[in-house]
């Protein structure tokens, strides 16, 4: 039920900073339609329409690798062991020190302070920091298809126009060009970001927790 909330309120946040947007939009329309203001109305609509086709890959590909890091188990970047986890989701995060002792303490209750485990724990993180067939493949076509795709989308440009300047005569073309290659920077790069994300902080997290098991276990040998 907990998890539930947290989620909704992180979508409700999400579409409330949507929505601040576009009423500070129109309440600027607003003001210039007072004031006679009509040509700057014709800016602001494009604006408001780019400001939701921006939102999107936000919300979809972005918002969720910057999940507020709160407590130790988000910190981590999702261990996989659910005791484990259990154990780290409590834990609040505060300085470097405290999170990499408070880390290593969970390390060693979760073994048990028991060397052998230890040992078998670095083996598993060791084998899951390791590269496989199918991350060197991901790579590998993301690599290939990076180039092609980016100079697809630059010589079908017009195709891929969200607003077309002949459908807004009153706004100057060029600022709607300049939109338009924002628009198609930004999708690519919102993609780019959430295939490759996720593989580099794993790497991260897995390399720490094995570095971490191998303070550990030197401090149990040398307390033995």
């Amino acid at each position: 039920m907990l998890d539930f909330l947290k989620g909704f309120m992180l979508v409700f946040k999400q579409f409330l900073w949507l929505f601040l947007m576009i009423l500070g939009l129109v309440l600027v329309s607003i003001i210039c339609w007072n004031l006679k203001l009509y040509t700057p109305i014709f800016y602001i609509m494009v604006i408001g329409a780019y400001f939701f086709v921006w939102y999107v890959p936000y919300v979809v590909f972005l918002s969720p690798l910057r999940i507020k890091r709160d407590n130790l188990y988000l910190w981590l970047d999702q261990p996989t062991d659910r005791e484990l986890v259990s154990q780290l989701s409590d834990i609040d995060v505060k300085g470097l020190m405290e999170n990499l002792e408070a880390v290593s303490k969970c390390l060693k209750v979760y073994a048990g302070f028991d060397v052998f485990k230890l040992r078998l724990l670095k083996g598993y993180f060791k084998t899951k920091n390791s590269e496989g067939h199918m991350e060197i493949l991901s790579r590998s076509i993301i690599t290939v298809l990076t180039g092609p795709i980016l100079l697809f989308a630059i010589n079908n440009r017009e195709t891929l126009e969200v607003l077309k300047p002949s459908d807004f005569p009153d706004v100057n073309p060029m600022f709607l060009t300049i939109l338009n290659f924002i628009t198609l920077g930004w999708y690519f790069m919102s993609i780019l970001a959430a295939l490759t994300t996720d593989y580099a902080i794993n790497k991260k997290r897995n390399r720490l927790l094995e570095e971490i098991l191998d303070a550990c276990i030197s401090d149990l040998e040398q307390k033995k």
